[in-house]
């Protein structure tokens, strides 16, 4: 774009490789096709021309002087940020920037064991959830101020979760209008929220140079790719039309548990995967036949016990703090087990640690171990399989960022940090496959946050004869949607209240007594009780 032919502009595609066929008029003396030419980068691209009737021409820039038209390439840059780290559960917009989008075009979001354009590509990830569906009329009541050329046609997406709640469109309903429009005057009654977002083929809404996807969420922790496809007539259908991969997302999270507490004693959860540093997150009881993504059973299934807090969250943002921390490099750009990187910042609350005390150790491609003294993690010198860090004083870690190093080649994608310290052992803050870093060299990456740890949550101290299990649904914040299995509950004791009957001087058998989660250890004491 911009370049002139005969130039010195860098070359995106060449045919040089391929031989041109017969074009429109059937000879290819006066029309020549090349087939099977790829561009990997949108943008508008000048097409330049050069004759090789003789030897030695089509050698130099100079010879392609010839302009021969203009290429328009369409697709996407990719994201703002090409790796985005949402909470399980937490519904995020994708957007991406890009040339010529279109309404046919589509995403999938798949594991990141699939390659995008390799087998499995072209269906999500069955945890993925998309917007919900809209049904029925529109009518003037319902959108106020609006009129029939603003209407959205029926089955149009809703543009945020559905709202469980009696409203003028139902008992729930969804805005089709994004977050932030002016005066939103546009929704309708939910089909079914938090449907599969394959089920409903998502299409995403935006611009020729700006499209998202929102009111996404996945409800299972793990890393995924997101693979785009071009649409057009027939197109998205198969594995290879998703080749074009745009971003990478680590969904964080807890995974699924059995948890014990007793009755009538205080009920603490002590849940792994959950940063004690991030505030706010929550967990919620439904009984046990009552899955977490089901949001509208979610209403008629919440858990009534007498002593539970039932949604609890975290208000205490205790941050766990560590002394030690590790950073494995597990692959780089060319796929060495090496990386190399200028600098290694920890951040916390977005102030940088204080490293001047610190005891910086590397261990580099070859296994030997340096110490460095004067430049702390000054680091581009070096092919680094592990750097080793260990801080005087205690460090409440809830991100980390490196600068790049010389070559994009050496550059990391796959990496690992751990924290410990001395009530601490090792355990993993953060593991990242994929990573993106800056195209620009001795520039910071952006932070990398560290979603990993474990929360307690008090549930409560629950009484009376509720015994058993119960689903344990997780969100990252207190109005979240709980659409997250954090396990199972087992609320262990007997049964309530069951009277026995014993005569005076004979000798008296209790039981049988029912309950869950008993005992032949348990015990049981007769003490005097009047009735008034």
């Amino acid at each position: 774009n911009g370049s002139i032919c005969g130039g010195s502009a860098p070359v995106v595609l060449s045919s040089s490789a391929i031989l041109g066929v017969e074009g429109s008029t059937g000879d290819n003396q006066t029309s020549v096709r090349w087939h099977g030419l790829i561009v990997h980068t949108p943008g508008v691209y000048q097409v330049c021309w050069c004759g090789n009737a003789s030897l030695g021409a089509c050698e130099e820039d100079l010879d392609f002087g010839e302009p021969a038209g203009v290429i328009q390439v369409r697709g996407p840059f990719g994201l703002p940020d090409a790796y985005l780290s949402p909470a399980a559960g937490e519904v995020f917009v994708l957007a991406l920037r890009g040339l010529g989008f279109a309404e046919q075009d589509r995403i999938r979001i798949v594991e990141s064991g699939v390659a995008c354009g390799g087998i499995g590509a072209s269906a999500s990830v069955e945890t993925l959830r998309g917007p919900p569906g809209c049904a029925g009329g529109f009518s003037e009541q319902a959108s106020r101020a609006g009129n029939a050329r603003d209407r959205p046609h029926v089955g149009t997406p809703c543009a945020a979760p559905c709202v469980q709640e009696r409203g003028r469109w139902g008992h729930s309903w969804c805005w089709t209008e994004p977050e932030g429009t002016s005066d939103r005057q546009w929704g309708a009654p939910c089909v079914d929220c938090m449907n599969a977002a394959d089920a409903l083929d998502v299409r995403g809404i935006g611009s020729q140079s700006f499209w998202r996807w929102v009111g996404l969420s996945i409800v299972e922790v793990g890393s995924y790719r997101v693979c785009w496809c071009a649409g057009g007539p027939q197109s998205c259908l198969l594995d290879d039309m998703f080749d074009i991969e745009v971003a990478m997302l680590d969904v964080w999270g807890p995974s699924p548990k059995v948890y014990a507490c007793l009755m009538d004693r205080a009920c603490l959860i002590s849940m792994p995967g959950v940063p004690p540093h991030y505030a706010g997150s929550a967990v919620k009881l439904l009984s046990s036949s009552t899955a977490c993504d089901e949001t509208v059973a979610q209403l008629e299934s919440d858990v009534m016990i007498p002593g539970v807090r039932n949604p609890q969250t975290n208000p205490d943002a205790n941050a766990s703090a560590y002394t030690r921390f590790r950073l494995s490099f597990l692959q780089s750009r060319v796929g060495r087990s090496v990386a190399r990187i200028s600098e290694l910042v920890l951040w916390s609350s977005g102030q940088q640690a204080d490293l001047e005390e610190a005891t910086v150790n590397i261990t580099s491609d070859n296994g030997a171990e340096v110490c460095l003294e004067e430049n702390r993690t000054s680091l581009s010198n070096f092919n680094i399989s592990l750097v080793m860090i260990e801080l005087p004083q205690p460090f409440r870690i809830d991100a980390f960022s490196f600068a790049t190093g010389p070559s994009e080649d050496d550059d990391p994608v796959a990496f690992e940090l751990e924290g410990s310290s001395e009530a601490r052992p090792w355990s993993s803050l953060v593991r990242i496959s994929g990573y993106q870093t800056p195209l620009a060299r001795l520039t910071q990456s952006g932070m990398v946050s560290v979603h990993n740890g474990i929360t307690v949550y008090g549930i409560g101290i629950p009484s009376g004869g509720d015994v058993g299990n119960y689903t344990l649904c997780w969100a990252n914040h207190i109005d979240g949607l709980f659409t997250v299995n954090a396990g199972t509950l087992s609320l262990t004791g007997i049964s309530g209240q069951q009277d026995q009957w014993c005569f005076a001087g004979t000798r008296c058998t209790l039981g049988p007594v029912a309950g869950v989660g008993l005992s032949r250890l348990d015990q049981v004491v007769a003490v005097t009780h009047f009735e008034s």
